[in-house]
């Protein structure tokens, strides 16, 4: 990953120190150069850590709902989210694809994108 990746609150995983993994998912609390800041100030190289890839006990967990084969998120009428198993998380707007997301950061910016800060603000992992 890189720093110009992430936005401060974001959830990333997997953070390395010589090959083993030491903390499994923390939010980010700061960006610089080379670097990041975790939640209980801890501070790791950019290059320790990975992405949480999207899963459907994730997207439960912040309110999707499933029919048995998608999971799907809606904003407003025109505004949702949807996701099949197996596939990124795809942002439809009037009808028209806007974006897909693969990991947990990159879902939280598309929905900040659509004004859903505050699910941002309290997503769980």
């Amino acid at each position: 990953m890189e720093a110009k990746e992430l936005m401060i609150g974001d959830w990333v995983g997997r953070v390395f120190d010589d090959k083993r993994i030491i903390e499994d998912y923390r939010q980010v609390d700061w960006i610089r150069t080379g670097e990041i800041g975790m939640r209980y100030h801890k501070v790791w190289s950019i290059g320790c850590i990975e992405p949480i890839p999207l899963n459907p006990e994730i997207l439960e967990k912040n309110g999707w709902e499933s029919d048995g084969i998608f999971m799907d998120r809606r904003v407003d009428e025109n505004t949702f989210f949807v996701w099949a198993n197996g596939y990124n998380v795809v942002l439809y707007q009037n009808g028209n694809y806007m974006c897909d997301c693969k990991y947990v950061h990159t879902l939280q910016h598309a929905l900040r994108l659509v004004g859903l800060n505050e699910l941002v603000d309290n997503f769980k992992i």
